[in-house]
């Protein structure tokens, strides 16, 4: 059996878990989808890892014997049909742990799909999968759960972290067109503006994710999540502004945010050069020890002691500081044409405005 499959299973198990609970507690429609996204990560990795437990367990506890396991095959089963080939896995490949392009009507989909009801369902899956594995194997130890402080969403409520919840907002975000009291700007053909939206979505994604895990404490699961979700967007939005030729799901090949102002003349692509000269230091390592096998996709071989921030090649605050300064030069980038500006705007209440109407924005509760 591949390195600590049991133990990697409870800590996926106890993230969802965790993940689950944030979300409640988040009262932001946009934020609730941005975080959600990352359980997707998570619900992956769980079906990865237990497709080999399983076989470990038959083998090593039961001589061989199927029968021993056809409850948790059957388990394990209806996990994999909750998820695979759904919406949600789309929603995992293009929001979670990549940047690629999609069609609009399916990311829509995707983020809408995100939702109460879906989360409920998957948790429900989990819970019961959980006690098979203690019943079947007494090594197998649960994480003991450690609760979110609910004080957190009276605090996010303030004007200088997200706000009124109930508030109506601007933000230029990918699937604004299916975000409850948000107004966004609608891609267009023209794929320098499509790529210009996804990249600024990206940066909202990493502002706004910024903003929750302000109030999470060192060495706490619910710190390392943010942390988990920050690096994830980090390393999609640098791909989306310097990686070109990168497939699409008709088979095409796109070019990258920087490439597509050259081509198209936007002032800001000399700026954007620049930027590309200054990655986070030791930035190839994030991405490959730690984004490729822990935060985006789940390695059944890496070390245990990999999820844990101590062990990650920066920290916490350094990650999120890159976070800011590439989010904030980027800005600047935009700044330099009037066509990349109107796109740039952080969150911003729309003040005024009650609600939106003609708008396909679901709520959290009604998904």
């Amino acid at each position: 059996m591949s390195k600590d499959i049991p133990e990697k299973i409870a800590r996926l198990l106890d993230d969802f878990a965790t993940l689950s609970e944030l979300i409640e507690l988040i009262e932001h429609e946009m934020e609730k989808r941005i975080v959600a996204r990352h359980a997707l990560v998570k619900i992956e990795g769980v079906l990865l890892l237990l497709a080999r437990y399983k076989n470990a367990i038959r083998i090593n506890k039961f001589s061989g014997s199927t029968k021993t396991v056809q409850q948790l095959d059957a388990l394990i089963a209806r996990l994999r049909n909750d998820y695979q080939g759904s919406v949600m896995e789309t929603g995992r490949d293009t929001m979670a742990a990549h940047a690629l392009q999609l069609d609009l009507l399916r990311v829509v989909e995707a983020w809408q799909f995100l939702g109460r009801s879906m989360f409920q369902i998957l948790g429900e899956d989990l819970v019961e999968i959980a006690a098979e594995l203690v019943s079947l194997d007494f090594g197998y130890k649960p994480v003991e759960h450690v609760s979110l402080d609910p004080k957190m969403q009276r605090i996010w409520r303030q004007d200088n972290f997200l706000g009124d919840p109930n508030q109506s907002r601007f933000a230029t975000i990918y699937p604004g067109l299916g975000t409850a009291g948000i107004a966004s700007p609608l891609p267009t053909m023209a794929q320098v503006q499509e790529n210009a939206i996804r990249a600024v979505g990206l940066l909202t994604f990493m502002r706004q994710t910024r903003i929750l895990a302000e109030l999470s404490e060192e060495g706490t699961s619910l710190r390392r999540i943010f942390s988990e979700i920050m690096l994830n967007d980090l390393v999609a939005f640098w791909e989306l502004l310097f990686t070109s030729h990168v497939p699409n799901e008709h088979g095409e090949v796109d070019d990258c945010v920087l490439d597509h102002w050259t081509q198209q003349g936007w002032r800001g692509a000399t700026c954007l050069r620049e930027l590309k000269k200054h990655p986070p230091e030791g930035f190839e390592e994030w991405r490959t020890k730690i984004r490729n096998k822990y935060t985006a996709h789940i390695d059944a071989d890496a070390d245990l002691h990999g999820w844990d921030l101590t062990s990650w090649p920066m920290t916490a605050d350094r990650l999120m500081n890159e976070c800011g300064r590439i989010a904030n030069e980027f800005a600047r980038c935009c700044g330099m044409d009037s066509r990349s500006k109107m796109l740039c705007r952080p969150p911003t209440p729309i003040r005024g405005i009650v609600g939106l109407t003609g708008q396909e924005g679901k709520h959290w509760n009604d998904s």
